[in-house]
């Protein structure tokens, strides 16, 4: 039971007011873009520390968010006029 309690705890909520922090310390923007790489840091993760299998379409979705996210941070927004 408190093994539940912990992974509940802990993977839920706290992780929860780590990215509500983060946000107030970047713009929106930025954090919004940083956590779709969750997935793909979750999967590098797996494969490396657990030895999970990568299929090749998995790695290939993962080369898409990661193209992404470089494309998304190089992109700047446009000024708006005041």
């Amino acid at each position: 039971m408190p093994g539940i309690a912990f992974v509940g705890i802990g993977g839920t909520l706290i992780a929860f007011l780590l990215f509500v922090w983060g946000v107030q310390r970047v713009r929106a923007e930025r954090a919004s873009i940083a956590a779709t790489l969750e997935p793909v840091l979750a999967g590098l993760v797996a494969w490396l520390w657990l030895g999970e299998s990568l299929s090749p379409s998995q790695i290939f979705g993962g080369a898409l968010v990661l193209g992404a996210v470089i494309a998304l941070y190089a992109h700047t927004p446009p000024q708006l006029a005041e």
